[in-house]
């Protein structure tokens, strides 16, 4: 087997799935900013109540962060009432797997082994998903 066809059934899939692949991966896109936001602004020892929560949302990095969050909510509302479940899913882990990556690149950014075994097992499955595991009905 030449190595090109290996990436046969993915060129296939992207070719038949294009528009939903752009709307999904500007979801992500979303999602992962409004995350990487939200860590700028809260602390890492932040106690949940409703003033350290109102403290986040009246700085602007945290509003901003959460409206890209509720935008990249409202997206994937849109994909799953359109197109099945089991096609987004194992794509979804790889908005944990670019978060991790960008959290990496930040000066404090340690990666926890365990993060880093969930990372390969996403990248395993949606490699599988993509090499033809998936059906539409």
């Amino acid at each position: 087997m030449a190595f090109t066809d290996y990436f046969a059934p993915i060129k296939r899939v992207s070719q038949q799935h294009r528009g939903v692949i752009i709307m999904f991966n500007t979801t992500l896109a979303l999602l992962v900013t409004g995350e990487l936001c939200l860590r700028e602004v809260v602390p890492a020892s932040m106690v949940l109540s409703v003033d350290s929560v109102a403290a986040v949302l009246l700085q602007p990095l945290g509003l901003l962060g959460l409206g890209f969050l509720l935008a990249g909510l409202l997206m994937w509302s849109v994909l799953l009432v359109r197109h099945q479940i089991s096609f987004f899913y194992p794509l979804w882990g790889l908005g944990s797997v670019v978060l991790l990556g960008l959290s990496w690149l930040r000066p404090s950014g340690w990666v926890d082994p365990k993060a880093l075994f969930g990372v390969l097992l996403v990248l395993l499955g949606a490699g599988l998903l993509m090499r033809g595991g998936h059906s539409r009905s």
